[in-house]
């Protein structure tokens, strides 16, 4: 997926949660006003909270790409991210050598000023293997 509609897709549901929770607060607040029953409006309110958490939680967690957790790759090693997404398209892994691992995420042929060029989820790692950065980028040399 091209990363301008997954921003696109990221900011539409971080908008609709918001609108969802500005909503339900009005209906809770005006309950409250009018001195009715507010268990089925604080029921939409806490789901409105919920599902904002949810969303923000998802979009701060998977920056980079949607299909990689970017929170729990950088808290790993490389040969924990090699079991898990297989062996990676770009790179090698070697104990005791510093280096980086690519997968194939998607070529950018977007609406916005596409470069035809493939992307790849980079995992950067050091000596002992400990993951130091996630990125999304090019092949190396473009």
């Amino acid at each position: 997926m091209n990363v301008w509609y997954m921003l696109l897709i990221y900011a539409g549901a971080i908008l609709l949660a918001l609108v969802f929770l500005a909503v339900s607060v009005a209906a809770t607040m005006n309950a409250v006003v009018k001195q009715k029953t507010v268990g089925k409006r604080l029921a939409l309110l806490i789901a409105a909270v919920l599902l904002a958490g949810v969303v923000l939680l998802f979009t701060s967690s998977h920056k980079t790409y949607y299909r990689f957790n970017d929170w729990l790759i950088k808290s790993g090693t490389a040969s924990e991210a090699i079991e898990r997404f297989g062996e990676p398209d770009i790179g090698t892994y070697a104990e005791g050598k510093p280096g980086r691992i690519g997968y194939y995420i998607y070529t950018d042929d977007g609406p916005i000023m596409p470069d035809h060029l493939e992307h790849f989820y980079f995992i950067a790692f050091d000596e002992q293997g400990k993951v130091t950065e996630v990125s999304d980028s090019v092949r190396p040399g473009g």
